[in-house]
């Protein structure tokens, strides 16, 4: 099971392009590990909207501090 964060840097980071091996290494899982949380979020963005469910994965791992780093805020 993936943290809230972990979650969070997985949709980052495959937002950003990196394939899921490649996110399966940085966090330290199993390829089927990020497919399926993946799968497991495709399915919660089409009940809630893609939106409200990238947001709230969003701000459940992402604390301010990340966003300012970022440049997002």
């Amino acid at each position: 099971m993936l943290s809230d964060e972990e979650i969070s840097r997985m949709v980052m980071m495959r937002g950003l392009g990196f394939s899921q091996s490649e996110i399966a290494k940085e966090l330290g899982v199993t390829q089927g590990a990020v497919s399926y949380n993946l799968k497991q979020l495709k399915m919660q963005a089409g009940k809630e909207g893609l939106e409200a469910a990238y947001m709230k994965v969003m701000v459940a791992g992402v604390g301010i501090g990340r966003l300012r780093e970022a440049g997002l805020i």
